[in-house]
């Protein structure tokens, strides 16, 4: 995932090539291959019950929020991505057009950077959210952790 947020970003430097990162079909296909992917792993770690019930926790209240939680974090991966590399395909195109072709060249160089920034973040943020999801299904409550006796010798 990494690789190809990265190397769509950077087709933007390709003249007459918007990149595909700047689509929100793609960026949305994106957020929701790590919504179902954090689902899939859940469920795969934990089961489905570990899965559910680690939307109840700390308390069954919190059961809508922890729902609404997974949802507006992808979300905001898909808004992130899309802001801005759409971004820096505007600035550099209105520059390009108000300037000409060598004033935009610094411009490039930091769209490059924030193509590749853009694309750390997007998989580091999907790597988390999978391996809590996973680590939530799987944890069991600290009271049914069995205690190891103590004796004499130990203290």
């Amino acid at each position: 995932m990494f690789l190809f947020i990265l190397v769509a970003n950077w087709t933007s430097l390709v003249p007459g090539i918007d990149p595909p990162t700047a689509q929100l079909e793609t960026d949305a296909a994106l957020a929701v291959l790590v919504f179902l992917s954090v689902i899939w792993f859940g469920v795969r770690g934990g089961g489905v019950g570990g899965y559910l019930k680690s939307f109840a926790a700390p308390n069954p209240v919190m059961i809508p929020l922890n729902m609404l939680e997974s949802v507006t974090r992808v979300f905001s991966m898909f808004v992130r991505l899309f802001g801005n590399v759409m971004s820096g395909v505007f600035i550099i195109g209105i520059v390009a057009s108000l300037a000409g072709l060598l004033v935009p060249i610094p411009l490039m160089a930091l769209d490059l950077l924030t193509g590749l920034v853009q694309a750390y973040i997007f998989a580091v943020l999907a790597m988390v959210f999978i391996t809590a999801a996973v680590e939530d299904g799987q944890s069991e409550p600290e009271d049914t952790i069995p205690a190891t006796p103590q004796t004499k010798k130990d203290l």
